[in-house]
C-alpha cells in the first residue's frame, strides 16, 4: 500500500502536466458565471491557488439546481483539483463526487474531458483514502468518457491507475493486463512521459513479484526519461522505488545513498509529505542493518513531517515502525501503545496495515503469555486481511498459530500450521537465494557496465585528443598551403613562359624515355623468359645426363661377370669415373640458379604454405619456370598420372578451388 499511494499521487501530478485545466470553448460566451469559472480554471492551471480559492467562494452561491451541467462540471472539477493540490483528500472527494451525478452525454467534448479528468482524480483520492472499490469504479467511468472521445492519453492514465488498484488487490494478471493497455495508449498518444510512468509501474510490479533485476531495468529506463524531461519530482520518486529494489536484494548501501539524495531534494523544495515518507524508508534501512537507534531517529522525524502534511497512511506506517522499534528494544508496553495508535488510525480503511499491527500485537501478547488474547488478535488479523496477508506477515501468522495451538494442546491444528510454516519457510528460502543470485548478477552487470563506460570514456578522450591534433595539423597545413600558394603565384608567370618553351622538348624526351622503358621492360621479360628456359633446359639436360650415366653404369656392371679378371680393374675405374660424374646435387644447382631469377620464391612459399613438402616446393618451382606436366614427370622420376595427383594435392593444401589455375597462381607469387 505504501508504494501504491505514492504512485497514485505522482500520477496525479503527471496527469496535470498532460491535461491542462484550461480548455477553450464557445461555452464561455453563454454566461458571466461560466466565464468566471473558465477564468478560475485557468488560474488554477497557473498554480494561483489563493486567487482560485477566493473566486470559488464568491461564485459558490450561484451553483445550484438552476446551474447548467457545464457550470457544475467546471465548478466542482476546479474545486476538487484545488483540494487535491492541498492534499485535502476528504474535501476533494466530496467535490469530485458531485460530478458522478452529471451525465456526460449532454456536455460538449471539452467539458466532458474536464469531467473525465476530475473523475480520474477522484479515483486517485479514493485510493489514497483506502476506498479501493470506489476508486476502481471511478476509473472505469472516467475511461468510458475518454473512450467516447478517442482520447488515448486519458485512457492511458486510467488504465495505469487500474493496474495499480488490481496490484493492490493482489490480482497480478489483471494488473499486468491493464498496464499493457496503458502502455499501448501512451504509445498511441505519443506520450513519452506516459510511457515512462508505465515503465515505473511495471518496475514496481516486477519488484513486488520477486524479479528485482528486471524491475531495476524498467525503473532505470523510467528515470532516464524523467531526467530528460526535467521531471525532478518523478526522478526522486523513482529513486525511492529503486532504493526499495536494492533493499530487496540486501544492497543497503545503494538503497541508503538514493534515499539520502531524495531526502535532500525534498528538504530543498519543502515537500513535508515525501520528506516524511523518505525518512521512514531510511529508518527501515537502518533497522535492516541492525542500527535500531539510528533508524528510530529517522522514524520519529518522519512522523513529525507526515503529521504536518496530514498524511494519515504515512503516520500509520510510522506508528507501526515505532512499535517494531520498542518491541526489538524490549519495551513491550511502549510497543503496544504505538501498535494501538496504528490500529486506531487504520481501522476500516487500510486493511493491510491494520492486519499487520494486529498481528504484531498478537505476538506481543503471546510473549507476555496472554495466550487467549494472542489467539484472538491473530485470528482477527487474518480476518481483516480476508486471508490475504503479505508474505512476511503470513509466515509470522503461521508461526504464532502453531505456537498457540501447541500450547493449547491442539496438536492436529498445530501440525497443520507447522506444515504451512515449513512450506512458507521453504518458499522464503528459495526466494532469498533467488534474491542473492539477483544481487550478484546485478553487481556483476554493474561492474561490467562501469568498466565499459570507463573504457568508452578513455576511447572518447583519445578520439577527442586525436581530433584536436588533427585540427591543429590541418591548421598548420592550411597556413603552409597558403604560403606556398602565394609563393607559387610569384613564380607562375615566369615558369609559364619557361614551361611553354620547354614543353615540346620535355614531350619529346618523355616519349624517348617511355620508349626506352618499354624496351627495357620487353628486354627484362625476354631475359626472364630466357633464364627460365635455360633453367628448364639445364634441369632436363642434367636429368638426361644422370639417366644416361646411370644406364651406362648398369650396363658396365652387367659386363663385370662376363670378362676375365684382367679387365675387371679397368671396369671398376670406368664405374668410378661414371659415379663421379653423376650429379647428386642437381636440385641444389637448380635452386641456386632459380633463386637468382626468382629471389625469395621459396621463402614466400614456405611462409604462406608451411604444409607443403620439399617435393611440393620443387614442383611449384618447375611450374614457375614454365615446365609442362610431362617435363615435370621426367625430371621428378614420376609418372604423368602421379604428377597430376600431386598437383591436385598441392591445390588443396593451398585452399584453391577446382576452377583456380595452379600454374597461374604460382606465377603470381
Amino acid at each position: 500500500m505504501h508504494s501504491t499511494s505514492k504512485l497514485f499521487l505522482i500520477t496525479a501530478l503527471l496527469f496535470i502536466t498532460h491535461f491542462p485545466l484550461v480548455v477553450m470553448s464557445a461555452d464561455k460566451a453563454d454566461s458571466l458565471l461560466i466565464n468566471k469559472l473558465w477564468e478560475l480554471n485557468t488560474l488554477l492551471g497557473n498554480n494561483k491557488t489563493e486567487q482560485v480559492s477566493l473566486g470559488l467562494n464568491n461564485v459558490r452561491s450561484h451553483i445550484g439546481t438552476q446551474s447548467t451541467a457545464s457550470e457544475k462540471v467546471l465548478f466542482y472539477a476546479t474545486e476538487g483539483e484545488l483540494y487535491s493540490q492541498k492534499s485535502d483528500h476528504k474535501n476533494a472527494i466530496k467535490s469530485f463526487e458531485e460530478l458522478l451525478n452529471i451525465s456526460h452525454e449532454s456536455l460538449t467534448s471539452e467539458i466532458a474531458l474536464i469531467q473525465a479528468k476530475a473523475i480520474n482524480d477522484l479515483g486517485i483520492d479514493y485510493m489514497n483514502n483506502g476506498e479501493v472499490e470506489k476508486a476502481k469504479q471511478a476509473h472505469f467511468l472516467s475511461l468510458k468518457i475518454y473512450k467516447k472521445y478517442n482520447n488515448a492519453q486519458g485512457g492511458s492514465f486510467n488504465y495505469g491507475n487500474l493496474s495499480i488498484i488490481y496490484k493492490e488487490l493482489k490480482q497480478i494478471d489483471s494488473a499486468m493486463y491493464y498496464l499493457s493497455e496503458a502502455t499501448k495508449m501512451a504509445i498511441l498518444a505519443k506520450d513519452t512521459l506516459g510511457i515512462a510512468y508505465h515503465s515505473l509501474s511495471h518496475g514496481i510490479l516486477l519488484i513486488d513479484n520477486h524479479k528485482p533485476i528486471k524491475g531495476l531495468k524498467e525503473l532505470n529506463q523510467a528515470r532516464q526519461i524523467f531526467e530528460d524531461f526535467d521531471q525532478n519530482s518523478m526522478v526522486y520518486y523513482t529513486n525511492r522505488i529503486i532504493a526499495s529494489s536494492y533493499k530487496s536484494i540486501r544492497d543497503y548501501s545503494k538503497a541508503k545513498r538514493l534515499l539520502m539524495e531524495s531526502l535532500q531534494y525534498y528538504e530543498k523544495i519543502k515537500d513535508v509529505k515525501r520528506l516524511g515518507q523518505t525518512n521512514l524508508s531510511i529508518g527501515e534501512i537502518y533497522f535492516a542493518l541492525g542500527e535500531l537507534d539510528s533508524g528510530y531517529t529517522y522514524i520519529k522525524e518522519g512522523i513529525v513531517h507526515l503529521k504536518t502534511a496530514g498524511y494519515v497512511k504515512g503516520i500509520i506506517n510510522g506508528y507501526h515502525l515505532s512499535g517494531l522499534y520498542y518491541k526489538q528494544k524490549g519495551n513491550l508496553e511502549e510497543a503496544v501503545n504505538y501498535y494501538n495508535r496504528s490500529l486506531s488510525l487504520s481501522k476500516g480503511k487500510y486493511k493491510g496495515m491494520n492486519a499487520n499491527s494486529t498481528l504484531a500485537l498478537a505476538n506481543i501478547f503471546y510473549q507476555q503469555k496472554e495466550y487467549q488474547k494472542a489467539k484472538k488478535y491473530a485470528e482477527k488479523a487474518y480476518e481483516i486481511s480476508n486471508g490475504s496477508l503479505s508474505e512476511g506477515i503470513e509466515m509470522s501468522y503461521y508461526k504464532i498459530m502453531y505456537d498457540l495451538n501447541k500450547t493449547f494442546g491442539s496438536y492436529k491444528e498445530a501440525l497443520h500450521y507447522l506444515e504451512l510454516l515449513d512450506r512458507k519457510k521453504s518458499e522464503s528460502f528459495i526466494q532469498e537465494r533467488a534474491n542473492e543470485v539477483a544481487r550478484i548478477e546485478y553487481n556483476t552487470k554493474l561492474t561490467y557496465e562501469k568498466e565499459r563506460f570507463e573504457l568508452k570514456q578513455e576511447q572518447d578522450r583519445a578520439l577527442f585528443q586525436s581530433q584536436l591534433e588533427n585540427e591543429r595539423l590541418v591548421k598548420y597545413v592550411f597556413i603552409l598551403i597558403a604560403l606556398l600558394f602565394f609563393g607559387i603565384l610569384l613564380v607562375v608567370y615566369r615558369s609559364f613562359k619557361i614551361r611553354k618553351r620547354t614543353n615540346k622538348e620535355l614531350l619529346k624526351k618523355n616519349n624517348e624515355i617511355n620508349q626506352l622503358r618499354e624496351s627495357e621492360k620487353e628486354l627484362a621479360e625476354e631475359t626472364l623468359s630466357l633464364k627460365e628456359r635455360e633453367l628448364t633446359t639445364i634441369t632436363m639436360l642434367s636429368h638426361e645426363r644422370n639417366t644416361l650415366l646411370d644406364q651406362l653404369n648398369n650396363q658396365i656392371g652387367d659386363l663385370s661377370g662376363k670378362v676375365n679378371d684382367e679387365v675387371i680393374p679397368d671396369i671398376k675405374d670406368i664405374k668410378k669415373t661414371i659415379k663421379m660424374n653423376l650429379s647428386d646435387d642437381s636440385w641444389s644447382e637448380f635452386t641456386y640458379q632459380f633463386e637468382r631469377v626468382h629471389p625469395r620464391f621459396f621463402e614466400l612459399l614456405k611462409t604462406r604454405f608451411p604444409q607443403l613438402t620439399q617435393r611440393d616446393q620443387k614442383i611449384c618451382a618447375y611450374l614457375r619456370v614454365g615446365m609442362e606436366r610431362k617435363e615435370i614427370a621426367i625430371v621428378s622420376n614420376m609418372s604423368p598420372e602421379a604428377v597430376k595427383k600431386t598437383l591436385y594435392r598441392i591445390k588443396k593444401k593451398m585452399d584453391l578451388t577446382g576452377e583456380d589455375n595452379l600454374r597461374e597462381f604460382v606465377m603470381g607469387l
